[in-house]
């Protein structure tokens, strides 16, 4: 999917995938070199902003991270 979706130019976000899903979804971009991705409301974790911003995407800071998110409900 993330392959086809690159192959057309469409955006790719991965803020609701977890956290496995969402590495190796990245590590798929950086090898395309990929920059449509898009972290459209930061439900993402650091090291994957990171990695995001490193390919050319762009992030959307609004909720916070998952980290954060978790830490204020416990």
């Amino acid at each position: 999917m993330i392959t086809g979706l690159a192959s057309r130019g469409m955006v790719f976000d991965p803020d609701d995938m977890s956290g496995e899903a969402r590495k190796d979804a990245v590590d798929l971009v950086e090898d395309l070199g990929y920059s449509g991705v898009i972290s459209s409301h930061s439900w993402s974790t650091p090291d994957a902003y990171r990695r995001i911003l490193r390919t050319g995407g762009v992030l959307m800071p609004y909720a916070g991270d998952s980290t954060s998110f978790v830490d204020k409900w416990r």
